[in-house]
């Protein structure tokens, strides 16, 4: 086999026994053409079924495929286990992937595609798939505030996903960028602009088992996560804030001074009320301040993304 590896593909893998065969399958059918040029990663996040063993069993079974296989000693987090992937990968172009074929394998070669006309060197799988109100309306305030707000010096969009496709000098290669490089598409999106990046849409099905991670806290996490890690403008934000209630309160001092305290409603409800309000803005800021404190407690601590209990290569 021809040792030059061109394509690398990354899928995490967790609790997905009864899915990993059909997806073996698809990627026979789907990157036969590259069986030269590519490998396989699959690492598994500390999988509570027997996923580990099905993988080395196909891995014996489709062993004309350059495939590789790591094992966690935990559940880190898809997003550590994606990491360990693109660490370990040898190709010039990198391709990840979720392992409930959600998002169909051979729609990768339509990334491909778009990569090869050139002219970009990132390009996103995204799908125009129906949610509920809640999730729309999620959306819709992203788009209209924290997008606008917090993420204007950054070419970022909603659509991303885990189903992409970029060059290889995107990942970094110090561990000084990793804690960023932990949002991935953040990342992607932060050391780049728009117009080296596409968007392909594909198309998204069912999960065959389990549940879908991500759920509304886990956007309310990455929301969190990308405030303290890509940004700086909360804490301008607060400046801001400040301001306002000051001009408020002077405001308030005005007309108290000018019409006198029967023109104004100063009873103990209303009072209570602007004292509730401005504790609750004390308590946003400091919870914004120790955000910051324990991401930079974090990244002194230097703690391991992820840590391979056991691998086969060969």
């Amino acid at each position: 086999m021809n040792t030059t590896i061109k394509y690398s593909l990354v899928i995490p893998v967790f609790n997905s026994s009864q899915s990993l065969s059909r997806l073996f399958d698809e990627l026979k059918n789907s990157f036969s053409f590259l069986i030269n040029e590519m490998e396989w990663i699959f690492v598994d996040d500390g999988s509570k079924d027997n996923s580990w063993d099905i993988l080395k069993k196909l891995k014996i079974e489709y062993s004309i495929f350059n495939i590789k296989l790591f094992r966690l000693s935990k559940n880190f987090g898809q997003v550590s286990a994606t990491l360990c992937g693109l660490h370990q990968a040898k190709g010039e172009l990198i391709m990840t992937m979720d392992d409930d074929l959600q998002y169909a394998p051979q729609d990768m070669l339509l990334l491909l595609d778009r990569y090869n006309k050139g002219d970009i060197s990132i390009v996103f799988g995204v799908t125009k798939k129906k949610q509920n109100f809640l999730k729309n309306w999620g959306s819709l305030w992203a788009k209209t505030f924290f997008i606008r707000f917090f993420l204007r010096e950054m070419d970022y969009k909603l659509e991303n996903s885990s189903f992409r496709l970029f060059d290889r000098k995107w990942i970094p290669k110090d561990n000084n960028n990793n804690w960023l490089f932990e949002e991935q598409n953040l990342f992607l999106t932060w050391v780049t602009s728009s117009k080296h990046i596409y968007y392909v849409e594909v198309k998204h099905s069912e999960r065959l088992e389990g549940h879908s991670g991500n759920t509304i806290f886990s956007k309310i996490k990455v929301f969190f996560q990308t405030l303290v890690k890509f940004v700086v403008n909360p804490l301008a934000l607060f400046v801001y804030f400040g301001l306002v209630m000051m001009t408020f309160s002077g405001f308030i001092l005005i007309l108290y001074r000018r019409f006198g305290v029967e023109s104004f409603p100063m009873g103990y409800q209303v009072s209570n009320l602007i004292f509730l309000f401005l504790n609750g803005l004390t308590f946003i800021a400091l919870g914004a301040i120790g955000n910051f404190l324990a991401l930079i407690y974090q990244k002194l601590l230097n703690k391991p993304k992820y840590f391979i209990v056991e691998s086969i290569e060969n």
